[in-house]
């Protein structure tokens, strides 16, 4: 009782969340089994129990042909909930109509299904070498119609490879695959696993491949087992088979595997598939040829890329036997390039043979390329925290600028917004929009590294990438108008299938910033709203073993570091150049010096390929120093938004515990950053997902004083800083892109005061002000 009278505000935070917790219960206690027929019962629940922690449940589950309704959270049938609904009371078209696309049928348990995932599971186990393994089956009925389907297995001991023998009749390839038994996934001692047998054969077919051997298949490779022994052991005989030569249709002679080489190498650069297949006889009549060491490049009126273009990505040479990862490298390289829409290679007999017997191969390689220019037009609305906006843009692209693959980008943007919390009387009245935002941007990306010298082995190695961007930035908003124009200079390269590389030796902005009549910043923002000229050199490492075709556990790292101001910096200090002020200037602008870096790790967890787990943590740091006392301020972290802490809006959070009543306006940022995000995605229905998220993070400064103790982080009680926002959010997965929109709420603001904190045990839950004004809408996953 003394809690309950020291805490009244409580009580009508916590009736409103009884209701939604009582509402909820409601719903997942309605009969899931109401249509489900008499005598029969609803699979509630299946479960495999194994006796063996080497047998993975999760494969298991593959073989278990009934599985229970889906289930949202893991709570509630709500498709099963939607399918009830549509199929009792009152029969209306459209009702039916939503039972048929969002429901779910009931799953009726089968005692057929139920024995055959019981046998299925047995044959999966035996495959697996558990031979003497049981797989018995139990349901447990409930009074309520729904029924618990059990699997226990006793896997019982494995069998194991004691021995593996090879009999193979070509002396050569036996010493092709001795050689390199110590790549096998087949050894001694291991459990004997028939995937495992198959993954070898395609392991072997695919080592022949590589060694010249153009027509071998796995098909010529086949096992003897011999399971008889009394040890719980089996010997392996592994046999490879040779070909047989066709004589007649009834006719085979025994023949020997050949190995085959690479004579002539065609290359297609604008190979038209549906006009080679309409004209078949005079497709390529007008075509002209161009020799280049071994290579013949055949093309129709124009020779529409530099061969040393093509001929840099291609792996595969003139007089090499043919190697299948040569192959593999030539479709990724030549793909890498991003003007083909379809690459085709090809391999086609010819009569030559070699003085040994082998055989010549033609290769043919079709390229089909995008079109060449091509523009698009976007419109894009935007709804921050209440702060709709509007626009536009408008993007060019040319594929092959100057003949070797060059990609121009041109992107001209236009938006207009109402910044709701910067609207002015003198500016507010009869205008929906305070903000105008024009910007334009071209990107080059030519594929390979300039460098002052030769190049040609590292870019063909790393799959690099020069890049030049030039930007400019106006922005006219009712405090300020500010213009940027930038330029960057850069490298990127992979150095493996998961590592990328991004270096800026260059990267140069200019920030002016005018018309700030009225502009009420805070006082320790003022120097970071000066004019700036940033001289940077940046770099980012990123690994990401994302698979994109499987829902398969990955990560994601990068790490940046960014310094600014130095060059300049040791130029004045060597000259001993006189101050303009207090700070040295460059073309009359004040440049910025500083040091800052990011790590951004997340992880992505599947429960299965409609629901998972992705988490991010983010730590940002920067340091200002010589030329300048605090960082610019488009360099400086901030929280809040659609991809940080949503029930936040951009720039409203933090630093620290302080707390700005002077400014009406969102400023808040500083040079440290500590955030992480959690958010758990579902499919619902077609193409809408859902998605539970909770945010939590703070901004802080590391040595500015004049704000006071709260602003500045310390180790020993920062946690007491963090901020935590939860919601939901709503997807539409529509194929091209994801259109998100995610509802924000607030859970703990560490920018009231200390009493108030903890939102929802201070105050009266507001459907309005406490959710549905937090609305951030977005293109694609926050991250």
């Amino acid at each position: 009782m003394l809690f309950i009278g020291k805490h009244k505000k409580f009580t009508g935070s916590a009736r409103h969340w009884l209701v939604f917790f009582i509402i909820a219960l409601l719903v997942a206690s309605c009969n899931p089994a109401k249509l489900v027929p008499e005598k029969s019962y609803l699979v509630n629940s299946v479960s495999v129990k194994v006796d063996d922690k080497r047998v993975k449940t999760d494969a298991l589950q593959n073989y278990i042909k009934q599985k229970p309704n889906k289930k949202i959270l893991y709570l509630f049938r709500f498709h099963l909930w939607v399918y009830n609904i549509a199929n009792t009371g009152k029969k209306w078209k459209w009702k039916k109509k939503i039972g048929e696309i969002v429901g779910e049928k009931p799953v009726v348990l089968d005692d057929y299904y139920t024995k055959k995932s019981a046998r299925q599971i047995g044959i999966y186990l035996k495959n697996k070498g558990y031979y003497h393994a049981k797989v018995k089956d139990s349901v447990i009925y409930y009074t309520n119609k729904t029924a618990d389907v059990i699997y226990v297995v006793a896997a019982g001991k494995p069998y194991t490879v004691r021995n593996i023998d090879y009999t193979i009749e070509d002396t050569e390839i036996r010493n092709i695959i001795l050689n390199d038994s110590a790549n096998s996934v087949i050894r001694r001692g291991v459990h004997f696993d028939v995937d495992k047998m198959q993954e070898e054969r395609a392991r072997m077919a695919r080592l022949l491949n590589t060694k010249g051997y153009f027509y071998f298949v796995k098909e010529f490779i086949d096992y003897q087992v011999d399971s008889t022994l009394k040890s719980n052991q089996v010997d392996i005989n592994l046999r490879l088979k040779n070909p047989q030569k066709i004589i007649s249709e009834t006719e085979f002679v025994p023949d020997k595997h050949r190995k085959q080489k690479i004579k002539n190498i065609y290359i297609i650069p604008n190979y038209d598939q549906k006009k080679a297949l309409q004209e078949t006889e005079t497709y390529f009549k007008n075509f002209d040829t161009l020799a280049d060491n071994g290579f013949y490049f055949v093309y129709e009126k124009k020779m529409p890329i530099k061969p040393a273009t093509v001929l840099r990505n291609i792996y595969l040479k003139s007089g090499d036997y043919y190697n299948i990862s040569e192959v593999d490298k030539s479709y990724k390289f030549l793909s890498g390039l991003k003007i083909y829409k379809l690459i085709n290679i090809q391999f086609v007999e010819t009569a030559d043979t070699t003085s040994a017997g082998e055989e010549y191969m033609d290769c043919v390689i079709q390229l089909t390329p995008f079109t060449v220019q091509s523009y698009t037009f976007e419109v894009v609305g935007t709804n921050s925290s209440s702060d709709i906006g509007m626009g536009g843009n408008f993007i060019y692209q040319h594929k092959n600028l100057f003949r070797g693959a060059e990609i121009l980008d041109l992107k001209v943007n236009a938006e207009l917004q109402m910044l709701k919390n910067v609207v002015q009387e003198s500016t507010a009245k009869n205008k929906i929009f305070n903000t105008t935002e024009i910007g334009g941007e071209a990107k080059l990306y030519i594929p390979k590294f300039l460098l002052p010298y030769k190049s040609e082995i590292l870019s063909r190695k790393y799959e690099a990438k020069t890049t030049f961007t030039i930007a400019e930035n106006y922005q006219n908003r009712p405090d300020y108008t500010r213009t940027i124009t930038s330029g960057t200079f850069g490298y990127f390269w992979k150095t493996s299938e998961y590592i990328k590389h991004f270096l800026n030796p260059i990267d140069i902005s200019s920030i002016h910033l005018y018309d700030t009549v009225g502009f009420k910043y805070p006082d320790y923002l003022r120097a970071s709203y000066d004019d700036f000229l940033i001289t940077a050199i940046n770099y980012s490492f990123v690994f990401n073993n994302q698979k994109i075709s499987k829902s398969k556990d990955f990560t994601f790292f990068s790490a940046t570091i960014e310094t600014a101001g130095n060059m300049p910096g040791l130029y004045y200090s060597s000259t001993n150049a006189a101050k303009d002020g207090e700070y040295y200037k460059m073309l009359n602008v004040r440049y910025a010096q500083y040091l800052k870096s990011d790590i951004d790790y997340r992880f992505y967890h599947f429960f299965s390929t409609k629901n998972n787990l992705a988490s991010r943590v983010f730590l940002g740091l920067g340091f200002p120093y010589g030329n300048s006392n605090e960082l610019p301020f488009v360099k400086q972290y901030f929280c809040g938004g659609a991809n940080s802490l949503r029930a936040w809006s951009v720039r409203s959070l933090g630093p620290g515990t302080y707390r700005d009543t002077t400014s009406t306006y969102n400023f808040q940022s500083a040079d440290l950053k500590l955030e992480a995000n959690f958010e758990y995605r579902f499919d619902i229905f077609w193409m809408f997902k859902g998605a539970l998220f909770a945010d939590v993070g703070n901004i802080w400064f590391m040595y500015k004083s004049d704000l006071g103790a709260e602003a500045k982080f310390k180790l020993d009680r920062f946690y007491k800083d963090l901020a935590l926002g939860t919601g939901l959010g709503i997807r539409m997965d529509l194929s091209m892109f994801i259109f998100r929109c995610d509802f924000g709420l607030k859970i703990r603001n560490p920018n009231e005061i200390e009493s108030r904190r903890w939102i929802l045990f201070s105050k009266k839950f507001d459907l309005m002000g406490d959710f549905l004004q937090n609305v951030n809408i977005g293109i694609g996953y926050p991250f």
